[in-house]
């Protein structure tokens, strides 16, 4: 339902380092199912140090091969290379025309 009525993960993040590497963002649903993104250029692009807000559309991940009636891992993010990330804030959120698919 939420993926149809264009809902969006919003994360609020901060970058300490830059990725050396690429960065993936995904939705798990079981075994052999997943979404991911390349969010590489959305990590790369925040400025060091300071606080953003970002929305993902649901429907990035469901156009990649997650089966969203069964997540089990919400949001996923990985590199195989170096990266410093915090997060202050997690959720779903509705778009408002401001979501993106990276």
């Amino acid at each position: 339902r939420q993926t149809n009525g264009d809902m969006a993960v919003a994360l609020r993040f901060r970058v300490a380092a830059a990725p050396t590497g690429p960065v993936s963002m995904a939705v798990g649903c079981g075994a052999g199912c997943v979404g991911m993104r390349d969010a590489t250029a959305l990590f790369k692009a925040a400025p060091l140090g300071q606080w953003r807000t970002a929305k993902i559309k649901l429907s990035c991940f469901r156009n990649r091969g997650a089966d969203m009636s069964r997540v089990v891992s919400p949001v996923r993010i990985s590199t195989a290379g170096r990266f410093d990330l915090s997060f202050s804030d997690l959720r779903l959120a509705s778009n408002e025309g401001d979501a993106i698919c990276p």
